[in-house]
């Protein structure tokens, strides 16, 4: 039997989830030693801090002392950001800076026809 209370519980559900992946961002966080910083690539709700709980690990790391950056898990990158999530200024000028890179690694995983509008609004750019 279906009651009113389920059905409510059900588009209650709906809308929190829908509501969370417009509150995430790529953000970086911080860590190895004092002087010799490196930062990883999280996928981090907006509330919490710098070093607050991130929902996915490890998207990628970035050392701005040999100014590197690797991408590690692309497709969580991807799945995110097809969710609503955003990068923060910082990680998109970060990816602006390797747009080659990043552009080899999200061919390599997207499936579809519109990688490239992907990877333009990733980077913060118009169509």
């Amino acid at each position: 039997m279906i009651t009113h209370d389920s059905i409510l519980n059900q588009f209650h559900t709906k809308l929190i989830v829908s509501e969370i992946f417009f509150m995430v961002k790529f953000r970086l966080k911080r860590c190895g030693r004092k002087q010799q910083a490196t930062y990883r690539i999280v996928a981090i709700d907006v509330r919490s801090r710098r070093e607050g709980r991130d929902l996915r690990k490890v998207l990628g790391f970035y050392d701005p002392i040999r100014d590197k950056i690797e991408v590690k898990n692309v497709p969580a990158l991807l799945y995110f950001f097809q969710r609503g999530a955003k990068p923060t200024e910082t990680v998109q000028s970060i990816f602006r800076r390797k747009r080659d890179f990043l552009k080899c690694a999200i061919s390599k995983v997207c499936k579809s026809d519109n990688c490239d509008d992907i990877f333009k609004r990733l980077l913060g750019e118009s169509l």
